[in-house]
């Protein structure tokens, strides 16, 4: 009983502006949490684990009708690795890892709430950086998707909680480390993602 009010409140909230004007353009920009599914950053052994500490995501949609839109986006994750041996100083990394791509996104609902999926391709890219040893980059591709819920804040401001995952395969432009057994990185992530988007220009 208490779900069926909750869902019938949820729509009387979200209909009485199904008819307002909506927007062409959108753009995001969020920070959160995310895992990272990489157990052994440079391939040496023993390695650490990649540990992200933030979260970002960045994207420009179209809307090219009510439900339906696509466009362009960046996400990923940052962290400082722990400490490793390099030429007998013990060093740490600020490792970045993202996903710049494409996307097409599905809206479920139009109105003061709007929950959404979407579809994503991408290529992997990211970076280990050191003063003492340099930069190391890694590039490759990565596919996913998220879900997630807008919620209307003025006519044109949004805020959105998301979560999205990707998979995928990169490599290492070369070996991080003498003793390293490849050049394999693994850029599949989870993240959760708090959004604020603003809007603009009339769908005619």
């Amino acid at each position: 009983m208490k779900i069926a009010v909750f869902v019938i409140a949820l729509i009387t909230w979200a209909l009485p502006l199904r008819g307002q004007d909506l927007h062409r353009n959108e753009v995001f920009f969020g920070l959160g949490w995310a895992k990272s599914y990489e157990k052994s950053i440079f391939n040496l052994s023993p390695d650490a684990k990649s540990s992200p500490e933030l979260a970002i995501n960045i994207a420009y949609l179209y809307h090219v009708k009510e439900h339906l839109a696509v466009g362009l986006h960046i996400y990923g994750f940052s962290e400082t690795t722990p400490k490793y041996n390099v030429d007998g100083d013990n060093v740490t990394f600020d490792l970045s890892a993202f996903n710049l791509g494409v996307q097409a996104r599905y809206i479920f609902m139009r109105g003061s709430i709007e929950p959404y999926g979407y579809l994503a391709l991408n290529l992997a890219s990211g970076s280990a950086e050191n003063k003492k040893s340099g930069t190391l980059n890694y590039n490759g591709f990565s596919y996913g998707g998220g879900v997630g819920l807008n919620k209307k804040i003025t006519d044109k401001v949004y805020a959105s909680l998301e979560a999205l995952t990707s998979l995928g395969s990169a490599n290492w432009k070369q070996r991080p480390f003498i003793n390293s057994t490849g050049k394999k990185f693994n850029p599949a992530m989870t993240a959760v993602v708090a959004n604020i988007s603003y809007r603009w220009g009339a769908m005619k």
